[in-house]
């Protein structure tokens, strides 16, 4: 008999995920979610605005290492969504499939970047 057979069930695994699932729900739902994920918006914004030219190298790295961090965030912001409302609910809601297009674009921006980078 295999040592497994009692644990790790179909119905077992799938209490796991409900669960797990219900609380990514709780989390995106939460007032203090919605409140970081605005300020990660607010901060992304001004360092963008922060950006010119000509600018001096130590200030374009601090600002490309920042901008990654939030787009990294703002990746694990959609995956979470994703899992915690579902699919159908997250594209409910037009902002989500915005969010998600430029989420989507910057890391496929940040991807080209690493691959071309000529330093």
């Amino acid at each position: 008999m295999d040592s497994l057979d009692g644990c790790c069930s179909f119905a077992t695994i799938e209490s796991l995920v409900k669960r797990f699932r219900f609380f990514l729900h709780q989390i995106v739902m939460n007032q203090v979610f919605s409140t970081m994920i605005l300020t990660m918006i607010v901060l992304n914004t001004v360092i963008l605005a922060l950006d010119s030219y000509p600018i001096d190298r130590e200030k374009e790295v601090t600002f490309d290492r920042i901008n990654s961090v939030l787009t990294w965030m703002f990746l694990g912001e959609m995956v979470t969504k994703l899992i915690g409302l579902g699919v159908a609910t997250y594209v409910k809601d037009r902002f989500n499939i915005f969010d998600a297009f430029i989420v989507i674009l910057t890391v496929a921006e940040n991807i080209i970047d690493l691959t071309v980078s000529d330093d």
